[in-house]
């Protein structure tokens, strides 16, 4: 028999919802901050950190982006379960 704890898998979407929004806020606040730093120096060196950081903050987005699917996949599959127990549960409640 397959057995699952609603409560605790719902608190720990939630959870993980809050961590990818804490993460994309923080992505976004670096992203923020490292533009401001363009100001600070010319030439070379900021052409290669502007270049290496702006790559960083793509792979951050990118990644983020994918957290936050892989979150709201996994969010309707729960669902998806919960209803498909319920349904069950109905049925064989009919039968009894």
């Amino acid at each position: 028999m397959m057995s699952i704890d609603y409560a605790m898998m719902s608190e720990k979407l939630v959870k993980l919802m809050e961590d990818y929004a804490r993460l994309h806020e923080e992505i976004s606040k670096i992203a923020e901050y490292t533009a401001c730093l363009d100001i600070f120096w010319d030439g070379d060196a900021n052409s290669a950190f502007m270049s290496l950081i702006g790559d960083d903050m793509v792979r951050a987005g990118i990644l983020t982006a994918r957290i936050g699917e892989a979150a709201k996949a996994l969010r309707k599959a729960f669902d998806i379960y919960v209803q498909n127990e319920k349904e069950v549960l109905k049925m064989i409640g009919e039968r009894i």
